[in-house]
């Protein structure tokens, strides 16, 4: 098969979503199909590369605070002209300027019409335990921006041969129901990892916390959990690169050591490292602790599952559905949990075999695969 996707991260970018879209972009390629992904390009990169066996085709077309930029009448040509050629055309995602702009002449392509959703914004006065200024414009962005934009997306996505949703309780497919839409697929988040994960539970010294340094990512409410706890086991936090967020972690980390809670606390911030770098991490950790604001199908959390190590988690997106952890919705709640998860009294070895269960139906890579494959092929 002839194979467009169009997705706003890709290739050297790295997110939950790339993370994802690459895993299938490859499989299909290393398995004899065509496969060509459109996605915005950015100062340095090259206009067309192969990366992986998957063709590599750059536009300047970009999403920066919500509005759409650069060249997008063009850019709708160059789909239009694309999907005369092939077989299946995948958009990952609404809300992105390489969907949202295309929208209008979906209907015009000659292929077969997939849409992959990551979940849609929230339109509730945000549940977190500490709103800040941010918080509260994203709200306040949320209703005025996106609330429009779903009255009327719901029926231009109506033209979709099929829609791909993350989660049964996920609302993109709720909403999708409600407004007639019945051509609707689960397909979970999950990871293929590529190490060997031993079958046997290890007890290591750190707890992890993967994420991109950014304000939504909330890694300030995991780093005061740790220092308010009891732990006398490391906290590691990994993240792509060192940003404005980054600097502030390395700030508060300094006044939470000088106020007297270093004892027996050990502080790691990781950058720029190599993902099979952070797989032997996340592998190896005692937990996985998440204190993201804003999220739909954590990626992380699959990488824990997959790994057999507890998480503790803020209340976000789908999380509470996913067995193997806890929700919080506070430091101290987190901080209680922590403590719960060295006792005697968690069961390490039940939550390992209730992880494994789920990721074995839900969140297995090659049986997800199989299933987007049948979609695409099916006439």
């Amino acid at each position: 098969m002839r194979v467009i996707i169009t997705t706003s991260t890709y290739f050297p970018k790295t997110d939950g979503v790339q993370n994802i879209t690459a895993f299938y972009a490859e499989k299909l390629a290393s398995d004899g199909h065509e496969v060509t992904v459109v996605t915005s390009r950015y100062r340095g990169m090259k206009k067309k590369e192969e990366h992986n066996g998957v063709v590599i085709i750059r536009v300047k077309v970009f999403t920066k605070k919500s509005i759409y930029y650069g060249d997008i009448e063009n850019y709708k040509k160059l789909m239009i002209d694309m999907s005369s050629k092939a077989d299946v055309i995948i958009n990952v995602c609404l809300q992105t300027a390489l969907t949202d702009s295309i929208l209008d002449i979906v209907p015009l392509f000659k292929c077969k019409k997939i849409l992959y959703l990551h979940g849609m914004a929230h339109f509730n006065f945000p549940n977190v335990p500490k709103i800040d200024i941010h918080d509260i414009m994203s709200w306040v962005l949320n209703n005025i921006r996106w609330k429009s934009f779903y009255k009327k997306a719901f029926n231009k996505i109506s033209s979709y041969d099929q829609i791909i949703h993350l989660h049964k309780n996920d609302k993109t497919y709720s909403n999708c129901l409600k407004s007639g839409i019945l051509n609707n697929t689960v397909i979970e988040n999950g990871v293929h990892m590529r190490i060997d994960i031993s079958s046997n539970i290890s007890i290591s010294d750190y707890y992890i916390c993967v994420s991109n340094y950014y304000h939504d990512k909330n890694q300030e409410f995991v780093l005061k959990a740790y220092y308010n706890s009891k732990t006398k086991k490391k906290l590691i936090f990994v993240g792509s690169s060192k940003t404005k967020y980054y600097n502030k972690l390395i700030k508060i980390n300094k006044e939470l050591q000088n106020n007297g809670k270093m004892k027996n606390k050990e502080v790691i911030f990781l950058s720029n490292i190599p993902r099979v770098i952070t797989e032997k991490y996340i592998s190896n950790a005692f937990a996985l602790l998440n204190g993201s604001k804003s999220e739909k199908y954590p990626v992380i959390i699959c990488e824990a599952l997959a790994s057999g190590i507890p998480y503790i988690s803020t209340d976000v997106g789908i999380t509470k559905y996913i067995p193997g952890g806890t929700i919080v919705n506070s430091i101290n709640e987190m901080v209680k949990n922590i403590g719960y998860i060295e006792s005697d009294g968690f069961d390490r070895n039940y939550n390992s075999e209730q992880e494994k269960n789920y990721r074995e139906k839900y969140q297995n890579m090659d049986k997800n695969y199989k299933k987007l494959l049948e979609i695409m092929q099916d006439n």
